[in-house]
């Protein structure tokens, strides 16, 4: 139904704010400023990985495009993106 498919919208937004955004800016800040950045670690071996089986488990489950999930995914992490080209490009903390 549709519920359903907006209450997997919503979760794939969400993954993508607290999982996807967060292990992409971990690894870039690694290779921006060429040292380690604490979370690198668990944001490329876990966040990354699980981010992608979950929107694949929704392409699966819910009949929703992959395009429509990236889409999400990538909305859904907007605010995190911003946070982390302030602290990673500069320099500065949004609090």
């Amino acid at each position: 139904t549709s519920r359903d498919r907006g209450v997997c919208l919503v979760a794939v937004a969400w993954v993508g704010f607290l999982m996807l955004a967060n292990g992409l800016l971990h690894l870039v800040a690694t290779l921006v400023h060429w040292r380690y950045a604490p979370g690198v670690i668990t944001g490329t071996l876990l966040y990354l990985p699980f981010s992608v089986l979950f929107m694949k488990a929704v392409v699966m489950e819910s009949a929703i495009s992959w395009r429509t999930v990236l889409v999400t995914a990538i909305a859904g992490g907007v605010p995190m993106y911003i946070h982390g080209y302030l602290i990673v490009f500069g320099g500065s903390r949004l609090f």
